[in-house]
């Protein structure tokens, strides 16, 4: 995989969230997980990460995905939860912490090997510039990833860590929301609602 930059203003707060997160791309894919660093161009704060695609691989959309599966006869979703369930579960999370309230289907999806066309797992999470959306209540924005079900982002976090629990991997920062207290509180509150589910896990 060919290394290079993605750089997003408001992708420094996926930095954050990745620093304590044990979320990625599963060993079979060799690059493993996507590498977030922080970085400051033209004195503006950005985050920044290596390339996804390369000659080797290709980024499916959610969308594109469910048009291949209608056309062939399959279960677009299934099929997902059967791949890489525990990456689409992760993300449900994930976004419910940081009130995400963009992950529409064109937001996410799909790691293709050109070799063969199969896909191999979820591509790493990103586009995180929508985030402390909706944040002012514990139950979030309606959850975009969900396809027939109507359910919020909380809804859709309790069920993720029902099915692989939370795994965290450090103690969030709280200077991370430096200026940002309203947000970190709404944090913890929604991160102490998952917590109680899984009562070995890191306290903050």
């Amino acid at each position: 995989m060919k290394r290079g930059f993605i750089c997003s203003r408001m992708e420094t707060r996926k930095w954050w969230i990745m620093k304590f997160w044990q979320a990625g791309l599963p060993d079979v894919f060799p690059a493993g997980r996507l590498h977030t660093m922080r970085e400051s161009i033209a004195g503006e704060k950005v985050s920044v990460s290596d390339l996804v695609s390369s000659l080797e691989y290709s980024m499916v959309s959610r969308a594109a995905y469910e048009l291949y599966a209608v056309n062939h006869g399959f279960d677009a979703m299934e099929a997902i939860l059967k791949l890489d369930g525990d990456s689409y579960y992760q993300m449900n999370i994930i976004d419910y912490l940081v009130g995400n309230t963009d992950r529409h289907w064109e937001n996410w999806g799909l790691l293709v090997d050109n070799r063969d066309n199969r896909p191999v797992c979820l591509y790493p999470l990103m586009d995180f510039n929508q985030s402390f959306h909706s944040y002012d209540t514990v139950d979030g924005a309606n959850c975009l990833t969900a396809r027939i079900r109507t359910m919020t982002q909380r809804e859709a976090a309790v069920e993720a860590v029902h099915r692989i629990g939370l795994p965290l991997k450090s103690r969030p920062d709280p200077l991370w929301f430096a200026g940002r207290e309203a947000e970190w509180e709404m944090f913890r509150k929604r991160m102490d609602i998952l917590r109680e589910m899984v009562p070995d896990i890191i306290q903050i």
